[in-house]
C-alpha cells in the first residue's frame, strides 16, 4: 500500500466526529456551512474514492492543533504481461466548417 498524509492547521475535530466527517453533509459544527462555505461532501466523496480503489481513509486530530487526513492506495506494479493502452483511433476529419453527425454536414 502507497500511503498519503495530509496535514491542516484548521481549529481540529472533535474525537467524537472523527468518523462522521466522513458522511455526507456532515461538518464539525452546523455553522460551518454558513461561515466557511462548503456542503459536507468532501470527504464523503473522498472516501467513496479510496474505496473504489482498494484503500482506506481517515482522520487524527487533538482538538484545537489542526487534523491529519491519511489514505492508502494499492500499489500497482505494471508487469510486461500487462495489456498496453490501446492507440486512440485516428478520427477523420470533416469537410472544413462542418461538424461530422451534424444534419448541415450531410
Amino acid at each position: 500500500m502507497i500511503d498519503f498524509t495530509v496535514r491542516d492547521q484548521g481549529r481540529g475535530v472533535p474525537e467524537d466526529k472523527l468518523e462522521q466527517i466522513f458522511e455526507r453533509f456532515e461538518q464539525v459544527d452546523s455553522s460551518d456551512g454558513r461561515e466557511m462555505g462548503g456542503s459536507g461532501l468532501g470527504l464523503s466523496i473522498s472516501r467513496s474514492i479510496v474505496e473504489r480503489h482498494g484503500g482506506r481513509i481517515w482522520a487524527e486530530s487533538p482538538y484545537g492543533s489542526g487534523a491529519t487526513f491519511h489514505f492508502t492506495l494499492p500499489e500497482v506494479i505494471p508487469t510486461p504481461e500487462s495489456p498496453q493502452s490501446p492507440e486512440p483511433a485516428a478520427a477523420e476529419d470533416p469537410a472544413p466548417g462542418n461538424v461530422a453527425g451534424h444534419p448541415s454536414a450531410e
